[in-house]
């Protein structure tokens, strides 16, 4: 009777213990196809059994009254690989764990994306084999008359342990033969330092690796990030000998020493493609203020930026524009990781110019409180002074509801100042309800619906800038002021079959108007981190000793300084300056 019984709790246990394992390895399989992977027997159905095995193995340890508990890892591995899901058809890569444990990111624009980033994929991933999995626990759960020896219960364990283990000498065994195609050495060594070092996008270390792979490398570089790093005296002089370099070789103030006194109007702008900029239909452009500006008398404009963003998104693009450095490349947001270092900046380089900083959401979002205070601004004013105005976003749309909120800030400033305006109607899904759309760009045909929503944003845009600039003539603003508009960020926005390519890399845009100098169209390729030092230029700022990590725009030369330094080193350089706060 014994042996009878001990048989059918190991036949109940392995039952219950087999469908858990299926729900994740189903779940693991599908996320794999969702972000355009293909799934290869021998390498990633492998790694993805073996993960199932381990991350489940605690389930032969539970007593009968508590297996449910195996749904537990099925529902949280479903929910972060269907928000990861979402985040692939945005960025292009896999979600950071450090992105998922920062509360501001859970913002109402994220929420306000979901249901234009959720494919079928993600319901069936999400729902179908954790409420398979739940109803069959449910219907078993008056089975299985007395518990599993402890025996059997360690032997279940340690055979689970085992399938991950072989899982894991296929892994090897694969990388081994990666390296020797690509004539790298391939001991054992060097198989385990690429395998947890070698690979830095999220994405690889799934395809390569598997799940819990992925999820090791993601949360040794989460807590490497937050450790404090400690500079030795050869990566000070490394430092402080290239940022030097740059100041010998970069100050072209003098021929702009005309702009010292006058204002300073930043304008950073949400997702503008310089693609869409000259953009007609049917005779009828797309950007009309943007077009005419371009050959305005000073304007000196580069439509061939390209943007070096990372997990931050649009406040990586603040960052590089107000510090001229570069952000971090994992670990999760700078803004939120470094958002109270002490930075070089526009602002304090333009003091003792009064300083403001006006955006159109909430001042937690994305860390803006902080940031705002560690760029060297004097004020914030966000969402909270929107409403005290009395304007209403959803009414005018957020971008003519900042640049408003600004020009009444503005005019309360004593002159020269700076003033930060940065817009958000472009922000994906392209759907700001508060935007007046334009019917001739409604009727375009052969375009996407996601298409028509980035254009009619796009426009939208342009026609509240050029309200903006035609206000500040009125008040006699314009011209005793420098107007820089500059794109945060890229954003592909064409979509085939409802999918947008998010890997898709597309030049942004930087306008300088009013500059007093030759009007200037630079048609080459350059770099985000290029805009700071091109400010500094044509604001004439002289005597500081710190110009950025680019290049300026400006330059009379084309050759870049520092040559043979490619830009991944200069990512390094800023790394190390943010991680150990170097100018504090």
């Amino acid at each position: 009777m014994k042996l009878f019984i001990s048989c059918k709790s190991l036949k109940d246990t392995f039952i219950d213990y087999s469908a858990s394992a299926m729900a994740l390895w189903s779940i693991l399989c599908v996320f794999t196809l969702s972000i355009g992977d293909s799934l290869r027997l021998f390498y990633n159905v492998l790694y993805f059994i073996g993960d199932s095995a381990l991350l489940l193995a605690p389930v032969w340890l539970l007593p009968r009254r508590l297996r449910w508990l195996s749904v537990v890892p099925v529902w949280l591995t479903s929910v972060y690989l269907t928000a990861s899901s979402m985040y692939f058809r945005y960025w292009g890569d896999l979600l950071p764990l450090s992105s998922v444990f920062e509360p501001d990111n859970w913002n109402s624009f994220v929420f306000g994306s979901i249901s234009h980033l959720l494919a079928w994929s993600d319901v069936v991933m999400c729902i179908l084999p954790l409420g398979l999995l739940v109803f069959l626990l449910w219907r078993r759960r008056k089975y299985a008359p007395a518990n599993l020896s402890w025996k059997w219960r360690s032997a279940g364990f340690a055979a689970t342990v085992l399938i991950w283990v072989m899982a894991e000498i296929c892994s090897i065994y694969h990388l081994h033969g990666y390296l020797v195609s690509k004539q790298w050495k391939s001991s054992l060594n060097d198989i385990i330092e690429f395998k947890f070092w070698g690979m830095s996008e999220l994405k690889n270390c799934w395809k390569e690796g598997g799940y819990l792979h992925f999820l090791t490398i993601d949360m040794r570089s989460l807590f490497d990030v937050r450790k404090p790093v400690s500079l030795s005296d050869s990566d000070k002089c490394v430092i402080n000998q290239f940022i030097r370099s740059r100041k010998d070789f970069g100050d072209n103030s003098h021929s702009y020493l005309h702009n010292k006194d006058k204002n300073l109007i930043l304008i950073i702008v949400e997702s503008l493609n310089s693609e869409v900029v000259g953009r007609k239909y049917h005779g009828m452009g797309v950007t009309a203020t943007l077009d005419s500006l371009l050959v305005l008398d000073g304007t000196v404009s580069c439509l061939r930026i390209y943007d070096q963003v990372m997990m931050g998104c649009s406040s990586d693009g603040q960052l590089i524009y107000n510090t001229g450095l570069l952000p971090l490349s994992k670990g999760g947001c700078t803004a939120q990781r470094n958002g109270n270092n002490s930075f070089p900046s526009l602002a304090k380089s333009l003091r003792p110019r009064p300083s403001i900083e006006c955006i159109v959401e909430d001042g937690r979002v994305w860390n803006h409180k902080e940031t705002t205070l560690a760029y060297g601004y004097d004020a914030l004013y966000d969402a909270g002074e929107i409403r005290r105005l009395g304007i209403d976003p959803l009414e005018v749309g957020g971008d003519r509801a900042v640049f408003e909120m600004a020009l009444q800030k503005i005019g309360s400033l004593p002159e020269p100042f700076f003033a930060q305006v940065v817009t958000l109607s472009m922000h994906f899904p392209f759907q700001d309800p508060g935007i007046d759309r334009l019917a001739w760009i409604d009727r375009i045909t052969g375009i996407s619906p996601s298409e028509r929503n980035y254009l009619q944003s796009v426009a939208y845009f342009d026609r509240q800038l050029g309200w903006f600039l035609g206000m500040l003539k009125a008040k006699g603003i314009y011209d005793r002021s420098v107007i820089v508009i500059a794109s945060d960020h890229d954003r592909p926005y064409k979509s085939v079959d409802g999918i947008i390519d998010s890997t898709e890399s597309l030049p942004i845009a930087f306008i300088a108007l009013n500059t007093g100098g030759a009007t200037r169209l630079i048609d080459k390729d350059a770099w985000q981190m290029d805009v700071y030092p091109t400010i500094l230029d044509i604001m004439g700022v002289t005597g500081t000793d710190y110009r950025g990590l680019g290049t300026s725009l400006v330059t009379p030369d084309d050759s870049l300084p520092g040559t043979g330094i490619p830009v991944e080193e200069i990512a390094g350089i800023s790394e190390k300056i943010i991680r150990s706060d170097f100018f504090r």
